[in-house]
């Protein structure tokens, strides 16, 4: 016996209407996925250009003497542009209830991510006992990286700039 739409089958346009929500949906994360990436990578050049800068930079090199100190100038710098961009073009979200909360999840999940490298390292070093230059960057700067980008993307989504 073969239902109707007058007993309860779906109809074939719900069925669109249900793929093409889904296609939109998909399409949409891809997107935020690529607007993650970039904002990501214009982070990283700021953390990187400007503790060069203030370190290596000729007449700009204010904190040549004080690599450490110039390399943490880099990174809260990096953090802002990666907050600011995530916050207002990757993941586009609302003003926070609480801009402290937020904040700190935004460290939290930063600290968590900026972890994972090291600990790649770690194991790399002191657990298969691998020291070389190419074995240290592959631990700390493909595979720490790859999985400390996975997961600030799900501490993002899920925590730091996820919709009410």
């Amino acid at each position: 016996m073969e239902l109707t739409q007058a007993e309860g089958a779906p109809s074939s346009q719900a069925a669109d209407d249900s793929a093409g929500a889904s296609l939109r949906l998909r399409r949409r994360s891809i997107w935020a996925a690529v607007r993650f990436l970039l904002v990501g990578g214009l982070s990283t050049v700021t953390t990187v250009g400007l503790f060069n800068l203030l370190v290596h930079g000729g007449p700009l090199a204010v904190l040549s003497d004080r690599p450490i100190t110039a390399y943490a100038v880099g990174v809260v710098a990096g953090l802002a542009v990666n907050y600011l961009g995530n916050r207002f073009w990757a993941f586009g979200t609302e003003a926070p209830e609480s801009m402290w909360r937020h904040l700190v999840a935004f460290v939290v999940a930063n600290a968590i991510a900026l972890a994972i490298p090291a600990l790649c390292l770690g194991v790399s070093r002191y657990v298969l006992g691998l020291s070389s230059v190419v074995s240290d960057n592959v631990a700390a700067n493909v595979v720490g990286l790859v999985l400390g980008t996975a997961t600030r993307w799900v501490l993002y989504r899920r925590f730091v700039f996820a919709s009410r």
